[in-house]
């Protein structure tokens, strides 16, 4: 892999118009402002970090800690400062490290708070770091004297064409699975809570609707990178994204992710396409020739640029497989699912309850997990079992402190796949201070009867 993109690099160094990242680079910043300053308007900054007691650790992060509550909001205003810097172009490097350290951390505090595009959020940090992105349509170059750059290298365009791309690529193999092609499952019980919606909420009725839909959704990941990516068919692809992801807003409660993707996709059009629209040439914003987009200036890329973007697109690429290597059914065990882009294909509902068992006297005592989380922690780690076995420790700790000696924790955990009937999700017997999901046995066998029918 990465000698393909050497072989990439060395045949597409040619120059193009840098208006189309300078906007990426702008609305990517407006995204995360809106984001951020939404946190502190709404009261997630306190929802999130100041209410909770307990906060779920990832396990190559546990040493992140959760600042105080004036802490909390000193760390998201500065994030929130970074990326108004990036939207303005103003020390853009420097806004833009203020801003991925910022936002990296405050996901690093409290594992609950994992989405899919929070993660994409992070991986575009790489791309625009290296690339010229602040020397367009900046107050860089219209306040500081920065040089204006006309043309960059086609590449940089590229890689995060290659970004978004791969959460299309890797969404649609998540969809590759009897729940989702079959059944229509977890896509129909989601519909079947909209109902109420004018208009749109008696066709969710309809037996059919969400196993139509399902595979609408499947198809859209599956083709319209390609879609994007043909100059013929660019404009009428677009204009699906809108109206895809405006459906998404308006029936799903997945946060920034419908915007995010809508305004970055128009990286996929001619690189000239800001300057053509400002111009008022709306017939040729998807045109594409070497005339009008490309200098024909070349610059040789070092090496070492070409060995770190080999890495780097070879670690997207592999990484989100990794669940495929495992012989289980990841979505069930969640072990893989993680930074795959598994992107809405599980419904859970799991019921949790810890057996406290001292090891002096064997007096058994039953705790709720609710007393220890918040609402929103409790259903997000319900059906996870290295969240399950990460509050086993919390509680082992809470009741050694209270009685003065040892004591084991067992779960009963049971959990619902895509409507299926509820089974033991995690082995009641196993101690779970004292073991990790690697071990044998410890996650129980996947549900093999199907999932809800739609019908």
């Amino acid at each position: 892999m990465i000698k393909a993109s050497a072989e990439y690099l060395r045949f597409n160094t040619q120059r193009v118009s840098s208006s189309s990242i300078g906007v990426f680079r702008a609305l990517y910043g407006a995204v995360m402002s809106f984001s951020l300053l939404r946190f502190i308007v709404s009261g997630w900054v306190e929802e999130l970090w100041v209410k909770p007691d307990f906060f779920f650790k990832y396990e190559w992060a546990a040493w992140m800690p959760v600042w105080s509550p004036t802490g909390l909001y000193i760390h998201v205003s500065l994030t929130l400062l970074g990326a108004i810097g990036v939207m303005l172009g103003l020390y853009f490097k420097r806004s833009l490290l203020i801003f991925i350290i910022g936002f990296t951390t405050l996901q690093l505090m409290d594992q609950t708070n994992y989405l899919n595009h929070y993660y994409l959020v992070i991986c575009l940090a790489l791309p625009l770091m290296i690339s010229p992105a602040g020397e367009t349509f900046s107050l860089d170059c219209l306040w500081r004297g920065r040089p204006r750059r006309e043309y960059i290298e086609r590449w940089y365009i590229d890689l995060l064409r290659f970004q978004i791309g791969i959460v299309y690529l890797f969404a649609a193999i998540a969809k590759m699975s009897p729940d989702w092609l079959l059944y229509g499952q977890p896509l129909s019980i989601w519909l079947s809570s909209r109902t109420d919606l004018p208009l749109l909420g008696s066709i969710f009725n309809l037996p059919y609707t969400g196993l139509l839909m399902s595979w609408g959704g499947f198809l859209y990941d599956l083709l319209i990178v390609p879609a994007l990516l043909w100059s013929q068919t660019r404009s009428w692809a677009y204009g699906v994204v809108v109206i895809f992801h405006g459906m998404t807003w308006m029936l799903f409660d997945i946060g920034i992710f419908p915007l995010l993707m809508t305004l970055m996709t128009p990286i996929f059009f001619a690189p000239d396409w800001p300057r053509r629209l400002l111009k008022g040439q709306l017939k040729e914003i998807n045109e594409n020739s070497l005339q009008a987009n490309q200098s024909t200036t070349t610059r040789k890329i070092p090496q070492s640029m070409m060995i770190i973007l080999g890495m780097w697109c070879s670690f997207h690429l592999l990484f989100p497989l990794r669940g495929f290597w495992l012989d289980e059914n990841i979505v069930w065990s969640e072990r893989g699912m993680r930074y795959s882009w598994r992107v809405m294909v599980r419904e859970k509902m799991g019921s949790l309850t810890y057996r406290v068992r001292s090891r002096e006297s064997g007096r058994e005592w039953e705790v709720n997990p609710r007393v220890f989380l918040q609402p929103r922690q409790l259903s997000e780690m319900s059906g996870q079992p290295d969240m399950i076995i990460q509050l086993s420790h919390w509680v082992r700790q809470h009741f050694e402190a209270k009685i003065g000696h040892e004591v084991e924790v067992y779960a009963d955990a049971w959990v619902s796949l895509n409507g299926r009937a509820s089974q033991r999700l995690i082995n009641p017997s196993l101690d779970l201070t004292r073991h990790s999901t690697a071990t044998p046995g410890l996650i129980l066998s996947a549900p093999t009867s199907s999932p809800l029918k739609p019908w």
